[in-house]
């Protein structure tokens, strides 16, 4: 237990941790008030992903050309789920899932360990984490359901598939990462990386869920 408190509170996590403090009632201020602010801060979040993606990829057209969707898309779906009917709920929902699915893939992974869910592009991730990662969404979704409108047996399987994708959009910019051999998109956000690693979960489940919305 004591390596596992070790292992959970090492400097990087501190960094995160304190970032986290900082940044994250700003967020759900921005958030709630909706609007003109957040459709603001959520481009200024896309002009930060496109620095960095510029100086990760540098000069490859093929490659500014794919940043482009790769940016472009999560950011348009962020703003119009906010901007819909019940969009601060949507949005919230979203970040809940995909802030426990992160939570719960980092503590349990340590905690339980076992075989890797693919070494070749995150190392540090397994199987274990995964499963429990999913069942944190999941859990996080029942209790969604208690404060709002929505069936909780739709929310927690909404929240499954956005739990699977948030982690497949997580190994997706670690392989792109690996691609051009750096190890964080910039050092923009202590403990955290840089925006495009912030977000990645939010490039695969924002344009989902804002499809799913769109289709029902």
């Amino acid at each position: 237990m004591m390596n596992y408190i070790t292992s959970l509170l090492n400097a990087n996590v501190v960094s995160r941790v304190k970032t986290i403090v900082i940044l994250l009632p700003i967020v759900l201020f921005i958030i709630y008030q909706g609007g003109l602010p957040f459709t603001l801060t959520v481009i200024a979040l896309g002009t930060f992903m496109a620095f960095e993606w510029a100086h990760m990829v540098g000069n490859k057209v093929k490659w500014l050309i794919a940043g482009a969707i790769y940016i472009a898309l999560p950011i348009t779906s962020m703003i119009m789920l906010r901007s819909g009917e019940n969009g601060l709920t949507l949005v919230m929902f979203l970040l809940a899932v995909i802030w426990s699915t992160d939570i719960g893939a980092y503590c349990f992974g340590i905690l339980i360990g076992g075989p890797k869910l693919m070494p070749s592009v995150s190392p540090k991730k397994t199987w274990s984490g995964a499963v429990m990662a999913l069942l944190c969404a999941v859990v996080i979704a029942s209790t969604f359901a208690v404060f709002t409108e929505f069936d909780a047996i739709y929310l927690m399987k909404l929240s499954a598939a956005i739990s699977v994708l948030g982690q497949m959009g997580d190994l997706l910019e670690s392989g792109l990462k690996r691609h051009f051999n750096i190890k964080d998109s910039s050092n923009l956000l202590p403990g955290h990386g840089g925006f495009l690693d912030r977000m990645d979960s939010i490039v695969t489940t924002a344009p989902f869920l804002f499809f799913i919305i769109i289709i029902n």
